[in-house]
């Protein structure tokens, strides 16, 4: 699980990145803005439709809290 402050810090990120978009201001700072899992912070393996790291959409898949994701097999 990724610590705190990086999870922290990652959201304090897209917060400035968003108001200088919003200002017309060039966003200087957007290859430090990086996708991650909102519950366990993770940053590799993140499936954006979700926003969940793959181990959390599992978890959850399983558990069946997300609606219309269906364990496949072939």
């Amino acid at each position: 699980m990724a610590r705190k402050s990086l999870i922290a810090k990652c959201a304090q990120r897209k917060l400035r990145a968003a108001r200088q978009r919003i200002n017309g201001q060039k966003v200087t700072f957007s290859t430090r803005i990086y996708s991650q899992c909102i519950v366990s912070g993770r940053r590799r393996g993140f499936i954006g439709r979700f926003g969940l790291s793959r181990i959390e959409l599992r978890e959850r898949c399983n558990r069946g809290e997300i609606l219309g994701v269906r364990k496949s097999s072939w």
